[in-house]
C-alpha cells in the first residue's frame, strides 16, 4: 500500500492553537505545505453500493474502525491512520476501485503490520462496533448500527484466506509451487523477537519441509549471515517492488513455469 499524506499546518506544543502553513507562509517563506509518500501495510474495504459511496457514511466507517481496533488491540492512535478519500485501488481482475472504498493502515515507515489482525478479526471488529451502537440512544448511533448491519451483511459473502499463506490452494499443478524469487527481500520473523528484513538465495526441501537459505544483514562491517529458515517464517515486505513470487519445481528444485494440461482444470 502505498500513502501520500499532506501536512498542512502544525499544532503549537505550549498553546494547543492550530496554524496553516498557508496563513504564516507570507512571514515566512520556508514554512509550506508538505508530502510525504511512504509505503506500508493495511486493508482496504470496498463495497460498490450506493450507501457506501457516501462521503460522511465512508468517513464515518474508517474512523471507527480505527478507533475501535486501537482500544481492542491496545494499539497507539498515532500508531494506525484511515482514510475515506482519494482511494485508488487494482483488484487482481484488473478492475479499478475509486469510489466506494476505505482504508486503515500503518502509520510507520515499513510497517509493523499492526493492522494485519484487522484482516484476520474483521469480523469481531464488527461485532464490536455494533455492540457500542448498540449501547448509545442517539440518533447517529442508530443510523451507524444500521450501516454497520449493512457492511457485515455485505461481508457475509466474502470469501476470505490468508494472503501469506502457502498451501494447498496455490499447488495448482502437481509438483509446483509458488515461492519468492531468487533476491528477492523479504520479512523474516523469528519467534519472540521483531521482524527484519532477508534476501532470498534459494528455496529447497528440508526434511519434507520447505525451506529457504536466505541473506540476513549484520552491523555494519561483519558480512552478512547466511542461514536456513522455514517457510512459514517468511513473509512479504510492506515494500511490493521488493519481493515476486515464481513457480518452483520441488522435483528437481529449480525456477520453472509448470507445463500447460488442458485436462487440469484452472482454480
Amino acid at each position: 500500500m502505498l500513502i501520500t499524506e499532506r501536512v498542512n499546518g502544525y499544532v503549537d506544543g505550549g498553546t494547543g492553537e492550530s496554524y496553516l502553513y498557508q496563513d504564516i507562509q507570507q512571514h515566512n517563506p520556508n514554512m509550506k505545505a508538505r508530502s510525504r509518500n511512504f509505503r506500508t501495510s493495511g486493508i482496504v474495504l470496498c463495497i460498490e453500493k450506493d450507501w457506501f459511496k457516501k462521503l460522511a457514511v465512508k468517513r464515518m466507517v474508517s474512523d471507527e474502525l480505527r478507533e475501535v481496533f486501537g482500544h481492542e488491540y491496545s494499539i497507539l492512535p498515532q500508531d494506525i491512520g484511515s482514510a475515506a478519500t482519494n482511494i485508488s485501488v487494482r483488484d487482481g481482475d484488473g478492475k479499478e476501485w475509486r469510489g466506494g472504498c476505505v482504508a486503515v493502515f500503518d502509520e510507520t515507515y515499513g510497517s509493523l503490520r499492526l493492522t494485519e489482525k484487522l484482516f484476520i478479526e474483521f469480523n469481531h471488529i464488527l461485532e464490536r462496533l455494533a455492540v457500542a451502537a448498540k449501547t448509545d440512544a442517539s440518533q447517529e448511533a442508530k443510523s451507524f448500527l444500521h450501516i454497520i448491519t449493512k457492511i457485515q451483511k455485505t461481508v457475509s459473502g466474502f470469501s476470505f484466506h490468508n494472503p501469506f499463506a502457502l498451501g494447498p490452494e496455490v499447488e495448482l499443478h502437481r509438483g509446483y509451487v509458488q515461492v519468492f524469487k531468487k533476491d528477492s527481500r523479504v520479512c523474516y520473523r523469528e519467534s519472540g523477537s521483531i521482524t527484519v528484513e532477508v534476501e532470498i538465495i534459494q528455496p529447497t526441501i528440508m526434511d519434507g519441509e520447505l525451506r529457504y537459505q536466505v541473506r540476513t544483514p549484520q552491523r555494519m562491517g561483519q558480512p552478512p549471515l547466511i542461514r536456513w529458515v522455514s517457510e512459514s517464517s517468511v513473509e512479504p515486505s510492506a515494500d511490493a517492488d521488493g519481493w515476486e513470487y515464481a513457480w518452483w519445481n520441488r522435483e528437481t528444485e529449480t525456477y520453472e513455469n509448470p507445463p500447460d494440461d488442458d485436462d487440469e482444470s484452472e482454480i
